[in-house]
Formats: C-alpha cells, structure tokens, sequence
C-alpha cells in the first residue's frame, strides 16, 4: 500500500484550474531561463537538417506546462527558421505534457485568445505555422520516428517516473542521506536513459536537442540554494516540520511529502554518454555547461532599494511566493492523509505558504528562488 501510494505521488499536478494561465503568470524567472538558451536552440536551428521537400521544420517543447514561457524564443525559433530555408516553409510546433497538463491555457496562448503582457503571439506574427500537442509521456517516445529537427526542455526532465523511497528528515534528494540519494541517483539515470533514447528515436539524422535541466552545480548550488540568502528547500523542510510540532500534520505526512525530482550533476548527466565512448543511442553531446539564473523577483526589490524605490515587503512576499508554489503545490497536497477533506488539505498548504510568505515579508533580501542548470545540447548521428 505504502509503494502505491508513493507511485500515485511520482508526478506534478498543474496550479490552478485550466485556462488560469498561472504558471507563466507566475513563473518569471522561467522566462529568464528560456532566454538563457537562445543562443543553443537558434543554433541548432542552423544546424539541423532542412526537412524533406513538402515536410516541415519540426520543433518540439517537451514539459511545456502552459507554454506560455517559451513563446518568445518560439518566435525567434521560427524567423530563424524562415530566414535560412525561405519565408513559405511550414514549421510544425509541437508541444508536450501530462494529459492532466494545463492545455487550455496553451491554446489561448498560442492562438492569442490569452495574452501574456509583452509576449508576442507567433501565430500572429507568422503564417504557415501549424501548433499541435501531445499528452504522451515524454518517459516514451512522442512523434514519430526522425520527425523532429529541433527538439528542447526546459525545467521539465527533472521529474522522476516514479519515487525511489520517501525522505525521512527533508524533503528533497539534493538534502537526503547518503543511502537515500543513492536510490533517487539510481531512477534519475535510468530515466534519463529512457529519456535520451526516445529523443534519439524522434530526431531526424543531423537534429539537435536542448535539455535545460535543474542540476546540483559544481560549487553544491541547486535551484534556491546558490551562494545568497537561505536554502528554499530547507525553509520548506523547516516550515513543514513546524506543522508537525503544532499537531497539524502527522509526522507520515511530514516523511509523506518528498519531491518526486532529482537534480543531476554535471557527472551525472554525461555519464551515459562517457560510458558509451562519446555516443548513446546515436546521440552525441554538442555541449555541456551550468548556468546560473538569478531570482528575477529578488533582483528587481534589491534593484528598487537601490533607486530608493523599494516595493513593500508584504507586496514583495505576496507576489514571490507564486513562483515557488506552482510547481511543488501538489507535492504539499498529496502527503496530506487521503482521509482528510480536500478543503482541509487545501488549508494547510495555504497555511505553509503563508507561513513561507511572512517570512520573507520580515527579511525579504534573505529569500530567493535562483535558479541552477545543466545546458546540454546533443546531436542525432
């Protein structure tokens, strides 16, 4: 019952009701990190192979959530595109997630029936684009065989297809005990292994893949623990525990609520690659970097101190928490007892938040969410 239990918690479940939009409403620094790869996916754009003639140039946005962040580079993607093979090429985009993905809001976004302040819409922008999805995991393979000429991911792949075991005294593997990082280390490369060699099957000869990848740097940093402030997924353990000690929660509930996510390093992350003399599954590494996205919403309140503009520490924690809260909320929500009502549930995380967000409102240059990746781009040979 408890394996059961901790395989209906392997996965993420989207914020909000579909067509809120709330992730990329809330996800600032995520359009930060997409911006930070423009430079790998316009060039595999150049170096990909042009499509058969009558096919068109097939990109593909894997974990895309709501898509609305990637729509800027999107666009440039497609204008690279056009620039290179000729105004009247079709480009085919294709975008992956979870069937219980936030769909709707995807097609607002990308039709212009929701809009994004100062985000263009390319379907606007371009003709001959031709948007389609895909609720087929990205554990298999999603589009048929050599169709894709530019594939990327961007904070998605760090989500395990199922959880190695539950953490006794944290919530997350980059804090676990040896042995227990060990079992999240040992399903993070068995996926990734799975994941490479569905990609391989979908790139056509000469394609490329960007992987953005959450990862645990060289110098220990992950995402919200760099070389500033306090450890986000200590604060979350620490106010998760607080539940405990007030008789909220139950301590199951405390050992309950463990990320089903593992960031890889660097190491990691190759290994598959080294183990295989410079190739996996006729998958070669282009590139390999870590790259640092700083907390757009610190960076703006320290930036408006500086002016003597400084936003209002409670205005400032009621608007950076979102950014935390859309992606792990479900986590929070899922290790409270099943036998709770969902009101109560849905209480007790809005209580932990809460606490989350009075704690930056008392020292808000203290909390951040930067945010720690592996850039790896490959190529099918």
């Amino acid at each position: 019952a408890a394996a059961a239990a901790a395989t209906e918690r392997a996965h993420h479940e989207p914020l909000g009701e579909d067509g809120d939009g709330l992730y990329s409403k809330a996800t600032k620094g995520c359009f930060d990190v997409i911006a930070n790869a423009s430079d790998l996916v316009l060039d595999a754009v150049a170096a990909a192979p042009a499509p058969a003639a009558g096919a068109p140039f097939a990109l593909a946005d894997f974990g895309t959530a709501d898509g609305g962040t990637s729509m800027p580079l999107m666009g440039r993607a497609i204008s690279a595109i056009r620039e290179r093979l000729g105004d009247d090429t079709e480009v085919l985009v294709q975008y992956e997630d979870q069937p219980f993905n936030e769909w709707k809001s995807l097609f607002n976004y990308t039709q212009g029936t929701q809009r994004l302040p100062g985000v263009p819409v390319y379907t606007e922008e371009h003709s001959n684009v031709f948007v389609t999805a895909s609720g087929t995991s990205f554990y298999e393979q999603c589009y048929p065989t050599a169709s894709v000429q530019v594939g990327m991911s961007f904070t998605a792949m760090h989500w395990l297809s199922k959880l190695p075991c539950d953490l006794q005294a944290t919530l997350h593997s980059t804090q676990a005990e040896p042995d227990e990082k060990a079992k999240f280390m040992a399903q993070s490369q068995q996926d990734w292994r799975s994941i490479l060699k569905r990609r391989s099957a979908e790139l056509a000869l000469g394609g490329r893949f960007v992987f953005v990848n959450f990862c645990e740097s060289t110098e220990g940093y992950y995402l919200g623990n760099t070389d500033r402030g306090a450890n986000m997924y200590s604060t979350f353990a620490e106010l998760w525990r607080e539940l405990v000690d007030d008789g909220t929660i139950t301590e199951a509930e405390f050992a309950a609520c463990t990320f089903p996510n593992h960031y890889k390093t660097m190491a990691e992350t190759l290994a598959p690659f080294e183990e295989a003399d410079g190739t996996f599954e006729g998958l070669r590494v282009v590139s390999c970097e870590e790259r640092v996205v700083r907390c757009p919403y610190l960076d703006e309140y320290l930036a408006a101190k500086e002016r003597g503009e400084a936003q209002d520490s409670a205005t400032h924690a009621r608007d950076f928490v979102p950014t935390m809260r859309t992606w792990s909320n479900s986590t929070f929500a899922n290790a409270l007892d099943a036998t709770r009502p969902a009101e109560e549930r849905a209480a007790i995380v809005d209580r932990m938040f809460g606490m989350y967000e009075a704690r930056v409102a008392a020292n808000p240059e203290e909390y951040h969410m930067d945010y720690v990746h592996c850039y790896l781009v490959v190529e099918r040979v």
